[in-house]
């Protein structure tokens, strides 16, 4: 038995529980089940995932790998985070206390997390002029170069430098 959540479609749910178990076992003869979790998403981190699962009163839990939080007739696993397409698996022991058969109920909560990143750069430029003669006088005609570098890891977003000429 399988459900996706939240939509209860695999192309437009975020996880998807499986669950295996025999679908006959002896009254009072131990038996197992699994619980598959899987995180359905292409790039979407999904924490918090819990999955909790309600046994009806016919069944005897006695372990589970990973261990569970057993309160009463239920079973809580702190699953963690899963990433995009990974999978946990959940195998518990138990077995029916009568005939009749029995009943697991699980439910799943969880938190799709969606990061943005932002570099943090840090420019270094640095500037040299040539050309320009040491007598020159206010507004004389002058021919120089400026060659900007920039060693740093970033762009440099300020604006360059400038000369003006002003009547002395």
């Amino acid at each position: 038995t399988s459900r996706a959540y939240p939509t209860g479609e695999l192309s437009t749910s975020a996880v998807l529980i499986e669950r295996m178990a025999p679908d006959e076992v002896q009254a009072g003869a131990p038996f197992k089940y699994t619980v598959k979790v899987t995180n359905l998403t292409e790039n979407l981190e999904l924490i918090d995932v819990v999955l909790t699962d309600r046994m009806d009163s016919n069944f005897k839990f006695e372990s589970a790998d990973p261990r569970a939080a057993v309160e009463g007739r239920t079973a809580t696993w702190d699953l963690g985070s899963l990433d995009a397409g990974q999978s946990k698996t959940i195998k518990v022991n138990g077995s029916t206390v009568g005939t009749g058969g029995t009943e697991m109920c699980a439910t799943i909560t969880y938190t799709p997390v969606l990061c943005l990143g932002t570099a943090a750069v840090q420019p270094d430029l640095d500037v040299r002029y040539s050309g320009t003669p040491d007598d020159i006088y206010s507004c004389d005609k002058a021919e120089y170069t400026v060659v900007v570098s920039n060693s740093g890891t970033g762009a440099a977003e300020a604006s360059l430098p400038r000369s003006t000429c002003r009547a002395v």
